[in-house]
């Protein structure tokens, strides 16, 4: 408003002490006669109080206008505001509805000025109350994701923005809200996690082709020298195996078993890796000595190699983990044979514990034809093998699975190599808590 009630009334003031003081010496002054001067002191009371009227009337009128502009434009927002606006009183009855929640929640003013708020569905209603309730004690709602329910029964998302209705003298008399509504949007996202759904499972379609290419690839190259030894031994057995001797027969025998276990190695590799993929290693963690699992592990390789000097370093005091023993012997056991199988030439195969830190160390030191530093990050890979390992058989799985079965307990895989000098492949598995006393 231009003219407070404060302005009015000092205005009012002055114009009365103007006249009060100054009327009647502005008439003796002009020098009139004495009877006009009293005849116009019989009516400057009234004229007066008619041109302060006159000064009030025009002042007043003014100031209904100005308000009735504010008011006029105030509810023109209001009106063609985009968004749904509602004014709840304590009791939660709606006092102001505007077009757009018209438009948004179906229902017209005249349905729902006066009444409890009819879009909150029944199983939302504690909720209703709870935001009521924040709003009236003079808390804010901003950017709330609430799901309100339209006259024809569907449902409609929106975003909430909250806050308390305040009188003139700072006293909470309702709430105010605007919610803009954003069904179009929850569905456009909804429609997006699909989509990217869709796109991990196609993804994950094509990984597993890929997989498949390379096992198929993996299968013509690798499978064909140990099936043909085989065949070949079963050639030499069939026409000459009445004129061989005993112990060459023996020979083609053990190496045909050999080459079958190579074979059935691979296989059961590949078979453990597609299962992986699919639906992932089974974890099913225990207490375990570890020093026993490695040792056991560590005995069982021993007896696949006479060219190699064996060594294994337990932990002086032994140590119990919560692990997935089969998953362990299964990690333990690829290391190890990978040790004897790259170091065809012999050498020490050493299996060492220790703890460093937070973690224990299994570390498996052979003396082999290393790893080519371009290689040593793509060995984790699945079907993927260093350039230089020529004609030593093998799927390109075991350290992929090693990998996984390490990282299901929680630890990780580290690898330094030197063509030539050998590798040494490291499973640090964390130490719980209740352990690491025992480990010291």
């Amino acid at each position: 408003m231009p003219y407070s009630a404060f302005r009015i009334s000092l205005i009012y003031l002055i114009c009365s002490v103007l006249w009060i003081g100054f009327s009647d010496r502005i008439l003796y002054t002009l020098e009139f006669p004495h009877s006009v001067i009293e005849s116009i002191s019989l009516v400057k009371g009234w004229f007066f109080v008619a041109i302060t009227t006159l000064l009030l009337y025009f002042l007043i009128r003014g100031a209904f206008r100005a308000q009735a502009r504010d008011h006029t434009l105030l509810n023109a927002v209001i009106s063609s505001s985009p968004l749904s606006i509602l004014v709840l009183d304590p009791e939660g009855r709606v006092k102001l509805w505007n077009k757009a929640a018209e438009q948004i929640y179906g229902y017209s003013a005249i349905e729902t000025i006066d009444k409890p708020l009819v879009v909150v569905p029944p199983e939302n209603w504690d909720e209703f109350i709870r935001n009521l309730q924040r709003g009236l004690s003079g808390e804010s709602l901003s950017a709330v994701s609430l799901r309100r329910r339209r006259k024809d029964g569907s449902m409609v998302d929106i975003l909430l923005y909250a806050a308390p209705l305040y009188d003139d003298g700072g006293r909470i008399i309702g709430v105010v809200s605007a919610a803009d509504d954003i069904t179009e949007f929850k569905r456009l996202q909804s429609e997006a996690r699909d989509k990217e759904r869709l796109q991990m499972a196609l993804d994950k379609e094509v990984e597993l082709r890929d997989l498949r290419a390379r096992f198929m690839s993996m299968l013509s190259h690798e499978f064909r020298n140990p099936l043909a030894a085989i065949f070949s031994s079963i050639e030499l057995l069939d026409h000459y195996g009445a004129k061989l001797e005993p112990d060459i027969k023996q020979q083609r025998y053990t190496d045909m078993r050999r080459q079958i276990h190579t074979v059935i190695e691979m296989l059961d590799e590949f078979l453990l890796m597609m299962r992986s993929e699919q639906v992932g290693l089974q974890y099913q963690p225990e207490q375990v000595e570890i020093n026993t699992i490695c040792q056991s592990v560590f005995r069982q390789c021993q007896l696949t190699s006479s060219r190699h000097l064996f060594r294994f370093t337990p932990l002086p005091q032994g140590c119990t983990l919560y692990a997935d023993e089969k998953l362990l012997r299964h990690a333990l056991d690829n290391l190890l044979t990978n040790a004897i199988k790259y170091s065809p030439q012999g050498g020490e195969i050493h299996l060492e514990l220790r703890q460093e830190g937070e973690f224990l160390e299994i570390l498996v030191h052979d003396q082999g034809i290393g790893i080519p530093e371009s290689d040593l990050k793509l060995i984790f890979e699945p079907f993927r093998r260093a350039a230089n390992v020529g004609a030593i058989p093998g799927s390109g799985l075991g350290m992929s699975i090693t990998r996984q079965a390490v990282e299901l307990h929680g630890g990780k895989v580290k690898v330094t190599s030197r063509l030539g000098v050998g590798s040494t492949f490291t499973l640090a598995l964390p130490l719980p808590n209740p352990f690491k006393n025992h480990v010291q």
